[in-house]
């Protein structure tokens, strides 16, 4: 696979020419979106590579998940306790 583009929030990187330009876009400053725009380099590859990397971002953020709602169920009583909220919210998002 080949990247084409590559987008976080307000930061866009993109090929245009042969050159990677970047694009700063201030109305898009609250969005907490993102994205990658791949290409297969390799128009005969088989179709479990194409599963397998639109499977990897999802399965990434369970693993996440997994990890950080004990972390945040284990912070009570620590003296990372101020930062509970934040654990939390990342555990739940992560699902």
């Amino acid at each position: 696979m080949k990247l084409r583009a590559f987008i976080v929030g307000p930061f866009h990187w993109r090929i245009r020419d042969g050159r990677w330009k970047f694009q700063f876009l201030p109305a898009h400053f609250l969005s907490a979106g993102g994205a990658a725009a791949l290409v297969p380099t390799n128009p005969d590859q088989p179709r479990w590579r194409e599963i397998v990397m639109i499977a990897a971002g999802p399965v990434a953020n369970l693993g996440t998940g997994l990890i950080a709602i004990p972390v945040a169920l284990a912070v009570a009583g620590s003296p990372f306790e101020q930062d509970w909220h934040f654990l939390g919210v990342f555990s739940t998002s992560a699902w």
